[in-house]
């Protein structure tokens, strides 16, 4: 919830998928909140967790900033501004 503005200002520039593992909820409960919320992010919905294991999530909230190529320039754990995800965006676009 802390970071909903910063995703939503995102989203205006950047593709953004959120991840919704089982501790979101049912599929049914995850698209219920976003309804509720008035968000319109893609979800990919994990109810079994099995991305959150395969990159080794061990918290929420967790970004990942992954280039054209599919190479993670960057991860991050925990609340993160808009202007540190911005400049890694830039980052990863420039070099």
């Amino acid at each position: 919830k802390v970071q909903q503005g910063t995703i939503d200002a995102l989203m205006r520039d950047h593709d953004v998928i959120a991840v919704a593992t089982m501790k979101s909820g049912t599929v049914p409960e995850v698209q219920q909140h976003l309804a509720q919320a008035g968000l319109r992010w893609r979800v990919l919905n994990d109810p079994e967790s099995e991305l959150a294991r395969t990159w080794k999530v061990r918290g929420v909230p967790k970004m990942y900033i992954v280039d054209g190529r599919g190479q993670v320039r960057f991860q991050m754990s925990g609340y993160t501004s808009g202007i540190e995800l911005r400049a890694r965006l830039w980052f990863a676009e420039h070099f």
